[in-house]
C-alpha cells in the first residue's frame, strides 16, 4: 500500500532531479529548520535539557553521612544513593589516604544504578579525635618502626567502623539485594574480617596486603566472588592475590595484573577504565 507519506518522499526524490524545483526545495527545508529553531521549540528543548542535567545530577551526588559505632565513636563518610531495587557496595581507603580519594569510584557506582559508601576510617579524613589521628602519630613518631607499630593499634578499632558502615548501607538497600565491599591496600584485612561476621556478595580487593593469618581467614571463608587488582612488580600484593585467587573457587571471580608497581588509588588514577570496570564486574555479581 503507496501512503501519503510514500508519495510525498517519491514527489520530492523527482523534484529533486529538475534544476527548477531545487530552489523551491531548498526554501522549503529552510523553513523547517527555522520552525525547528523558534523560540517556542528552543524553549522546550532548554526545559527538557535542564531536567535531564538535573535527574543526572541529582543521581551522582552525594550525601553526607555521620555513623556512631558500637564504641560511641563517629565516624564521617558520603552516601551515593542507587536505585531502588539495586545493591549496594562499601568503599574502603587505603592507610595513605582518605574516603576522598574512591569518591569518583562512588559517583560511577551511583550513577549505573548501584548504592555506595565511602567513609573515612578511625584516624583519617574526618574521622578524627585527640585520640585518633594518623596525622598526630606521624607527627609524634620518632621512627618509621614506631609510626607502624602505632598505625596498627589504630586499625585494631576499624573492625567497628567498617561494621557500622556495614550496617548503615544494609538499611538503604532492599532485602534481597547484597553488599559488596571493595577494598584497597592494608583495608582489604577489613573486608575478611567484615566476610567472617556478615554476608557478603562480592569483593574487590585492589593490591592487597595480608600477612599469613590474613591470608588463611580468607581461605576459611565460602567462595565469594573476589576481583583481585595488583602490580606485576609490588611483590608482596601480587604474591597474596596470586595466591588467594588460585584458592578461591569462585568461577565468578577474577584477577588482573598491571606492569608496575603502582598500588591502591595511584593504580585506579593510572588505569582510568579501572572504575568503569570494577563497576560492571559489581553490577553483573549483585
Amino acid at each position: 500500500m503507496v501512503t501519503d507519506k510514500s508519495k510525498w518522499v517519491v514527489c520530492c526524490i523527482v523534484l529533486a532531479h529538475k534544476p527548477e524545483a531545487r530552489y523551491i526545495l531548498s526554501s522549503l527545508l529552510l523553513l523547517v529548520v527555522l520552525l525547528a529553531m523558534s523560540p517556542a521549540s528552543q524553549a522546550k528543548d532548554n526545559a527538557r535539557l535542564s531536567q535531564l542535567s538535573s535527574a543526572a545530577a541529582n543521581k551522582k551526588s552525594s550525601q553526607t553521612v555521620s555513623l556512631q559505632t558500637q564504641d560511641k565513636f563517629t565516624i564521617h563518610g558520603n552516601y551515593f544513593p542507587g536505585e531502588e531495587a539495586a545493591s549496594g557496595a562499601l568503599i574502603l581507603h587505603d592507610c595513605h589516604r582518605d574516603s576522598s580519594s574512591y569518591a569518583e569510584l562512588g559517583k560511577t557506582l551511583a550513577a549505573n544504578g548501584l548504592h555506595a559508601l565511602t567513609i573515612d576510617l578511625r584516624g583519617f579524613g574526618r574521622s578524627i579525635s585527640e585520640e585518633f589521628s594518623e596525622r598526630k602519630i606521624h607527627l609524634r613518631a620518632k621512627d618509621i618502626i614506631s609510626y607502624q607499630g602505632q598505625l596498627t593499634a589504630l586499625r585494631a578499632y576499624w573492625r567497628e567502623d567498617v561494621l557500622a558502615a556495614y550496617l548503615y548501607l544494609r538499611k538503604k538497600i532492599d532485602r534481597s539485594q547484597g553488599v559488596s565491599v571493595v577494598a584497597s591496600g592494608c583495608s582489604s584485612v577489613q573486608a575478611v574480617d567484615l566476610a567472617d561476621k556478615m554476608r557478603i556478595s562480592a569483593m574487590v580487593l585492589i593490591t592487597p596486603i595480608m600477612d599469613y593469618a590474613d591470608k588463611e581467614r580468607y581461605k576459611e571463608l565460602m567462595d565469594i566472588p573476589s576481583y583481585f587488582i595488583n602490580s606485576a612488580q609490588h611483590l608482596e600484593s601480587f604474591q597474596t592475590a596470586k595466591e588467594l585467587f588460585e584458592w578461591n573457587g569462585s568461577r565468578k571471580s577474577k584477577s588482573q595484573i598491571f606492569k608496575g608497581n603502582r598500588v591502591e588509588q595511584a593504580l585506579l588514577n593510572a588505569n582510568h577504565y579501572l572504575v568503569e570496570d570494577i563497576t560492571l564486574w559489581l553490577k553483573m555479581n549483585q
